[in-house]
């Protein structure tokens, strides 16, 4: 589209190459994986469009590219600039509508949606190349008069864009807790033990423990079965010697919590809530040792189940119990909330 001339070349040489090369590694992560696509696309759809996905998605461009946004407006002062500026568009627009159909759970601070900053700092780059390009043409004196000022504004802009993103999510982020109690299981790493965990990134890389994402994000089994839901006789093929899941402050109802909390289960229309009821139920119906339920905020905890039978057991139930624990965002000091009294009103935690 970008181009006016000798479209056919490059579209049978942009094709053949996405063809041979892409056709490939295709085949490859078909043959090695067995599904064609990663687990995410598998795991994260969602069975039904999601308007309030679509305005979070819209507000998360906006935030991101906030102080780039005024340069689009030169798009529309010449047909070659507009063309430029309707690549962009084709491209954020399908991508921010995307959000719709698929799920935005563990989008931390945006994270999925980053990639747009650096093809918009291209693509609005060569909107304002073009509009340049056809001011120096046709009006050179004035292109010659407005060099220092634009100058002047790049570099402001340059400025205010790098201190914007900076401070755009000021909030605090830490995997200290995570981190500290997965070197104190690191010893055990040999002996081959299982961990099954929703936080499945810091502990099982510095614990070296193997691991079992409860999610299915890494684990292509679950992502291909029981819609997505791990399940009681998945576990019990590994019989992990550590459970451990999030009990996240947004819940639906109080008989939802309860349920992640020792209750009896209940249905829930959330995967996240009904991957830790499957869990919790699997540690109580198995007497599992209920090491630990760290929280720095009421409503918002780790819970940590050890398996009894095992020759560290007790060794592995006091690395997680007996040390300081913090929490994973805001890195506070956590208490043990397994003494607490569940709540008996919905409670968010912000």
């Amino acid at each position: 589209y970008g181009v006016k001339g000798r479209r056919l070349p490059l579209l049978i040489s942009f094709g053949l190459i996405f063809a041979v090369c892409g056709g490939v590694y295709f085949g490859w992560r078909l043959h090695y994986f067995g599904y064609a696509f990663p687990n995410p696309f598998y795991i994260k759809r969602v069975s039904r469009v999601e308007f309030s996905s679509l305005k979070i998605s819209a507000r998360i461009f906006v935030e991101l590219l906030l102080p780039l946004l005024p340069l689009a407006g030169l798009g529309i002062r010449s047909r070659a600039a507009f063309r430029q500026l309707t690549i962009w568009l084709i491209t954020m627009v399908p991508f921010t509508a995307i959000w719709m159909i698929v799920s935005l759970d563990n989008n931390h601070y945006s994270r999925f949606q980053y990639v747009m900053f650096p093809l918009s700092l291209l693509s609005l780059g060569g909107v304002v190349a073009v509009w340049w390009n056809g001011l120096k043409s046709g009006q050179p004196q004035f292109a010659q008069q407005l060099k220092l000022p634009l100058i002047g504004a790049a570099v402001l802009l340059f400025g205010i864009t790098i201190f914007y993103n900076m401070h755009l999510y000021e909030a605090p982020f830490s995997n200290v807790g995570g981190q500290q109690l997965a070197l104190r299981l690191k010893p055990y790493a040999s002996k081959n033990y299982t961990m099954v965990v929703t936080e499945a990134g810091d502990i099982p890389f510095y614990s070296e423990w193997r691991a079992i994402d409860a999610y299915g994000l890494n684990d292509a089994y679950i992502a291909h079965h029981n819609n997505g839901i791990v399940s009681e006789a998945y576990l019990e093929k590994y019989q992990p010697e550590i459970i451990m899941y999030r009990i996240w402050a947004e819940y639906r109802s109080v008989k939802e919590f309860e349920a992640q909390s020792g209750g009896d289960p209940v249905p829930s229309t959330d995967k996240l809530t009904e991957d830790d009821i499957v869990l919790n139920r699997y540690a109580v119906r198995h007497g599992y040792i209920l090491a630990a339920l760290w929280g720095a905020t009421y409503c918002d905890y780790h819970k940590y189940w050890v398996r009894p039978d095992f020759a560290d057991s007790a060794a592995i139930v006091s690395a997680i119990r007996d040390h300081p624990y913090y929490t994973q965002e805001t890195g506070k000091l956590s208490y043990d909330f397994r003494d607490a009294p569940v709540p008996s009103i919905p409670c968010s935690v912000h």
